[in-house]
């Protein structure tokens, strides 16, 4: 029906530019700040964000980042980029593991 598909097109649009603000108030912030603050969203969110920084403003945040939180970036990016049959079985976190969940 058209007037669905309209409204997924207005609302998928809609969740765009609101990304597209998001980066630009992140990549605006002190890299610090940035890393702070980005740390305490969920991964699957930050990827997103990433995903749309430019390279020059995403490296110095990543590199205020928690290394275990930046190779989960780093690992949700690359996935991103496979087609769904090439991506690596879920797998626990190192650190999910060791603690016995």
């Amino acid at each position: 029906d058209t007037t669905c598909a309209a409204a997924d097109r207005l609302l998928s649009r809609l969740a765009e530019a609101d990304l597209a603000r998001l980066v630009a108030i992140y990549e605006n912030m002190k890299p610090k700040d940035a890393a702070r603050l980005l740390s305490a969203q969920p991964t699957a969110i930050v990827i997103d964000l990433m995903d749309r920084m430019r390279e020059r403003n995403a490296a110095p945040i990543l590199a205020e980042m928690d290394a275990a939180k930046v190779t989960d970036l780093t690992r949700g990016l690359a996935d991103r980029r496979r087609l769904p049959g090439d991506r690596a079985p879920a797998t626990l976190e190192p650190r999910a593991a060791a603690a016995g969940t």
